[in-house]
């Protein structure tokens, strides 16, 4: 059982910052387990993004995926929303590169077959949100969080809402479309 109020939860550390808010590290008092503890700005957030936000937080309780990052709980505090999710251990693929696989002056990146073991994961989850006529829209290192078993993506783009019928193909000058994720 996942608190819905601040006081259920043990603030650790300050994982990750965004535009949108501050990923902590915390422990949930209750039951004694690590969750990740994300932190919206609510009021400094314009209508569309809190819109945004909410849509992101609303269609996350629709996906059920194991490399789709899920929350647990979600409540509101004072002008915050705070979003409960499982802890991924080691993070984003960007930060594990930068801090594991980073020699200094050389990256060394991820070795093959865990690029490999990555990829499959990511694009389970792009699989299934095609399935359901969802598109993610900002597939980076940044939202690939990885633990001790798999890859997920997460929502942190907050474009994850964006249904496949909605999108309106335009043509460039020399007829590709600029816009879409390499996931086209």
């Amino acid at each position: 059982m996942f608190g819905w109020k601040i006081n259920d939860y043990d603030i650790k550390l300050e994982l990750a910052k965004c535009s949108n808010g501050i990923v902590y590290m915390a422990r949930n008092r209750s039951n004694g387990q690590h969750v990740a503890l994300k932190k919206y700005h609510l009021d400094k957030a314009s209508k569309e993004d809190a819109e945004q936000i909410r849509d992101d937080v609303l269609a996350m309780r629709e996906f059920s995926h194991p490399n789709l990052h899920t929350f647990f709980t979600a409540f509101v505090n004072e002008s915050d929303l705070w979003v409960t999710t499982p802890l991924m251990c080691f993070g984003s693929c960007r930060d594990t590169i930068k801090n594991c696989f980073n020699t200094g002056a050389m990256c060394l990146g991820f070795p093959e077959i865990l690029i490999a073991l990555i990829m499959r994961d990511v694009l389970a989850g792009i699989e299934y949100l095609h399935r359901r006529g969802y598109v993610h829209r900002s597939i980076r290192g940044s939202h690939i969080l990885l633990n001790q078993t798999k890859a997920v993506l997460t929502d942190n783009s907050l474009h994850i809402n964006t249904k496949l019928n909605d999108i309106k193909i335009t043509d460039n000058a020399d007829g590709a479309c600029a816009t879409w994720s390499w996931e086209f």
